[in-house]
Order: C-alpha cells, then sequence, then structure tokens
C-alpha cells in the first residue's frame, strides 16, 4: 500500500486525430485470485492530443500591504527573483490588502473579491497559475520551472494604449483546441509603480499594483473556444474624477468618482483565462503598449493573405496611399520576429517569409507617413 510503479505498455499508441481521449487502467486477478472488491479496480485518466501547445505564461497574483511587516522582505525577495527572468515569461500583479492593522491605501474592493476567490487570510501570499498557494517570499527558480514547463493550449496576445485616462485594449484569443469548459476572461489594470501608498512597513515603493478590473471583478465568460477560431476583443476603461489617496483601507477608492492612478502613462494591462471550476489559469499575458492610440490616424484595415499562413502572408496596402510603410511583425511573447520598410508604389503587393515562424498567433504593426496600425495573424501548419 502506498506505493507506485511506472508501467509501459508493450504496443505503443499513435492517435488517429486530435480530440479528448480516455485511457483506462485496471487489474485482473490480483495476487493470482479474484479481488474481493472489484469496484475499485479502475482508474480512467483523459489524455488530450492536440495539433500544437503554446508557450504558457505563467500568471503570479501577490497579496500584500504597505502595513505588513513581514511583506517588506517578501516583496524584496520576490523582486529579486523576478528580475532574473526572461521578458514574457513569468507576467505578475499585486494586490494591496485591507489588513493588517488599517490596512494599504491602495486597496480597492475589487482586490478584496480576489482573496475571497482564493481564500486568502494572511499576507504576503502568492497564487501562481491557481495552483500554487503559499508565501510569497517562498517562491523558488524551482516552482516557477515546474509551471512554465506545464503546456498551454491557448496563446493570447495584443495591444493597450491610454488616452488622457482612458486605457484601450485589442488582443485576440487563438484556441489550440475546442471546449465548452466554464471560463472566465480577467483583464486587470495595474500601475508598474507607485510610491504614495506607504505606510508602516518601511516600503517606499510598490510594483504592479493593481488598480481596475475591465469591466468588473466577475470579468467576462467565455461561452466555449472552438480550435482555430480566434476570439477579438476591444474593450476600453475610462478612469472617473480625480487622484485621491485614501487614508487607509477602510474608505477605500470609490471608481465612480474617484480613481488612485499616480501616473497614467505608467498604467499596463494583464489579461488572464481561468477555469472557474479548477481556478487553474490557461494562459496570461501583459499586454503590449502600443506606441499611439488607434485613433483617427488608423485607416480600417490592411489585407493579409492567406491568414492562417504557412511560408509566406502577402501584405496588401493598397487603401494606404504613402509611398512607403514600416512593419513589425511581433508573437505572442511580444518579440519582433520580422521588420522592414515596404515600397507601397511597387505594382507587386509585398511578400514576407514566414516558414521559419513558429505556429501560432502574430501581430504585424505597421506606419506610413499618414496613417498606422496593426492586424493579427496566424501561423499554421
Amino acid at each position: 500500500s502506498g506505493t507506485s510503479a511506472t508501467i509501459t505498455h508493450p504496443t505503443a499508441w499513435t492517435p488517429s486525430a486530435v480530440g479528448t481521449y480516455d485511457v483506462t487502467f485496471w487489474t485482473s486477478n490480483p495476487n493470482g485470485s479474484a479481488d474481493d472488491v472489484p469496484n475499485n479496480d479502475t482508474v480512467v485518466k483523459q489524455v488530450v492530443v492536440v495539433n500544437a501547445v503554446a508557450v504558457r505564461q505563467p500568471l503570479i497574483e501577490v497579496f500584500t500591504s504597505s502595513t505588513c511587516g513581514p511583506c517588506a522582505p517578501a516583496n524584496t525577495t520576490f523582486t529579486n527573483l523576478m528580475g532574473q527572468q526572461t521578458a514574457g515569461d513569468y507576467n505578475f500583479i499585486k494586490y494591496q490588502m485591507s489588513w493588517p492593522g488599517s490596512g494599504d491605501p491602495y486597496y480597492t474592493t475589487e482586490a478584496g473579491t480576489k482573496r475571497t476567490y482564493y481564500g486568502v487570510n494572511s499576507v504576503p501570499n502568492a497564487q501562481i497559475d491557481g495552483g500554487w498557494n503559499g508565501h510569497a517570499g517562498q517562491i523558488t527558480q524551482t516552482i516557477l520551472n515546474d509551471f512554465k514547463a506545464v503546456p498551454a493550449f491557448v496563446e493570447l496576445g495584443g495591444y493597450y494604449y491610454v488616452d488622457s485616462q482612458t486605457v484601450h485594449m485589442d488582443f485576440t484569443i487563438d484556441p489550440l483546441v475546442s471546449t465548452n469548459k466554464n471560463l472566465t476572461l480577467n483583464v486587470g489594470i495595474f500601475e508598474r509603480t507607485t510610491s504614495n501608498n506607504v505606510k508602516s512597513n518601511g516600503e517606499t515603493s510598490f510594483h504592479n499594483v493593481f488598480k481596475k478590473f475591465v469591466p468588473d471583478q466577475n470579468g467576462t465568460s467565455i461561452n466555449g473556444m472552438t480550435e482555430g477560431t480566434p476570439i477579438n476583443y476591444t474593450l476600453s476603461y475610462t478612469f472617473n474624477g480625480s487622484y485621491t489617496l485614501p487614508a487607509n483601507a477602510t474608505a477605500p477608492v470609490n471608481h465612480a468618482v474617484a480613481h488612485t492612478v499616480e501616473e497614467f502613462s505608467d498604467l499596463a494591462v494583464m489579461v488572464w483565462i481561468q477555469d472557474n471550476g479548477t481556478k487553474e489559469i490557461y494562459q496570461s499575458v501583459e499586454l503590449t503598449q502600443s506606441a499611439v492610440g488607434l485613433d483617427e490616424t488608423f485607416v480600417p484595415q490592411i489585407g493579409l493573405y492567406p491568414n492562417p499562413s504557412s511560408d509566406f502572408v502577402t501584405m496588401d496596402f493598397r487603401g494606404v496611399k504613402d509611398a512607403s510603410a514600416d512593419y513589425r511583425i511581433i508573437n505572442a511573447l511580444g518579440q519582433t520576429v520580422s521588420a522592414g520598410v515596404l515600397d507601397l508604389n511597387e505594382t507587386r503587393l509585398p511578400n514576407v517569409n514566414t516558414s521559419h515562424f513558429t505556429p501560432g498567433l502574430y501581430f504585424v504593426v505597421w506606419s506610413s507617413a499618414s496613417h498606422r496600425g496593426s492586424e493579427t495573424l496566424h501561423i499554421a501548419r
């Protein structure tokens, strides 16, 4: 009892198609005789066969407070650990909490709902992809590596820009498998660095401080995902009123009339997909900031053919009347994989070689003398 063994079946299994399969394990005649309790002899494990997997970007949700003494060294340790990671490998967002004492001035009621969601009863605390619950200062590289190694079956990517007090977001979900699970799209606006919420624990600056969920703490329900069928979202949120600094967490900011954003130019956006039943986070991404807003300088679209693409993509700029256009192709991690200048006076439409691209979701960002924009490109083989 309590022992385990590794068993290899002599016949290799080659799935005939993508999909979900049941693998059944059972025993027969244990120790050479019939089992007295045969109803517990069988175990069924589901195996999902896919055409491709995505690189996972684990999300670390940290619960902390400027009134929490142990949070200061925990945040220092966590910051040092994150500083050792490659950009885009991991994402994190921090919720300022309402205790100990009178709590952090940047506590919000929406952050409080996340505390209830995970059952957090002490700080500093961290949740990794909804599957690890522990002290935020005790996360190790091994723990991060273990979550990073879990394959992801959905890609996320997109852009945001800030116009005065409004944050505009455009992003795409690219499912690599089909599912009808109860999933939620969470969108969190955060400020990269704050300093006005200093209290009693000695910290003088705070990083990736959560400000607002869009549209709210309930997120947006995803009504199923179909393999190969992207889901596009265009969202925005306007921070109302003027800046306010609550005295403490007992009277948190009322977003209907005020905000706690210190620098609007320092805002960023985190997006993640979560299973409400298991709390597992399927994928996360910190959106890439657009150089300019998607405003009147944009033309509706350029054409990308074919899309999905395999070995090349043709860019149709016939709606743009300028002589040339710069372009960049960016992957879901925010890395530029191709860039150049296109001569729009050529009679032949320009082609870009994509044969070396890994299958997945990309964004074509372009600009000319009078227009600029971005389009979604899918690579499939």
